[in-house]
């Protein structure tokens, strides 16, 4: 009898890309897996383990998940599935009291030894590798997570206390997951982190996002867009920008005049006070990008 395991996930696309990991390594080791909880998954035979990946940014996402993890909880108490896991940012962010109010939840994980997982379920490890991922977007599309945390310890932002300080990962592993997509008909990359132009700092003593977009690592022919979004002017941000050898290059900056900017400084405490204008990027077009002010009450301040 088949074993069924269903992730949901909740929040951001770092998160996202976690799940479709998750969801790689539990096919490896045996399990049915999908990306959401239907109907069709409720009612079929055998063992059935829902995963929730929670986000714990801001108050309404806090809550999001709770009544996620509680619905579930009931589907549980009522036999619907056999057992419940929580992992992600609320639930590091919160790993103390968690547990104690939400009994009902069989195993909890955090924002970093989620992969512990499938550890619990199998005592084995996968044989895949470590960025390797079940793709859940559109078949075309695929996020490219390139780094993880943030040293940004801005007074509005809990980020670098659930996710830790920045951690770049190696351009060469990058380098073969990009690749690795490209082959299962990947065309569009959604470049993300939490701070993209602090990348390779932590590895290589300086920042190296310029010299990682720049590799041309893809054939020509294979690759029709790759979409960078640049909030911040920083370092690099102000350097012609090649992803993948400079092809369908979508770079966003962050929509706010100068004089703007420096007075948001002051509302969201950035220690680097590097909040800038639009990122000058010649002859590339804007994306998507844009810096959202006046939350919690503050927009006649701006």
């Amino acid at each position: 009898m088949s074993k069924k395991i269903a992730v949901i996930t909740l929040g951001c696309s770092k998160n996202l890309v976690d799940s479709e990991r998750l969801m790689r390594m539990l096919a490896d080791v045996g399990y049915d897996v999908a990306d959401a909880a239907s109907d069709e998954f409720i009612g079929s035979d055998g063992e059935k383990i829902v995963v929730i990946n929670t986000c714990g940014f801001i108050g309404d996402a806090k809550e999001e998940s709770v009544n996620e993890i509680l619905a579930w909880c009931e589907a549980k108490n009522e036999g619907a599935i056999d057992a419940l896991y929580v992992m992600g940012c609320l639930s590091q962010r919160y790993a103390d009291e968690l547990p104690a109010e939400i009994p009902e939840v069989d195993r909890w994980y955090g924002k970093t030894d989620w992969s512990n997982l499938v550890l619990d379920l199998v005592n084995r490890a996968p044989g895949s590798a470590p960025y390797d991922r079940v793709i859940t977007t559109p078949r075309h599309h695929a996020y490219l997570k390139i780094a993880e945390g943030c040293n940004r310890f801005c007074s509005f932002c809990a980020i670098p206390l659930i996710t830790g300080r920045y951690k770049s990962r190696s351009v060469e592993e990058i380098v073969d997951e990009v690749r690795m997509l490209v082959c299962r008909g990947v065309k569009e990359f959604n470049v993300i982190a939490q701070d993209l132009t602090n990348y390779g700092k932590d590895l290589y003593g300086k920042v190296e996002i310029a010299r990682l977009i720049g590799l041309p690592v893809i054939p020509a022919d294979a690759l029709e867009a790759g979409v960078l979004r640049l909030g911040q002017k920083r370092r690099d941000g102000g350097r012609a920008l090649n992803l993948f050898g400079g092809r369908g290059i979508f770079v966003g900056g962050a929509l706010a005049p100068q004089t703007e900017a420096q007075r948001l400084v002051l509302l969201i405490g950035d220690p680097f006070g590097q909040l800038g204008g639009p990122v000058p990027v010649p002859g590339v077009g804007v994306h998507a990008d844009q810096l959202i002010a006046g939350e919690g009450g503050h927009g006649d301040l701006l």
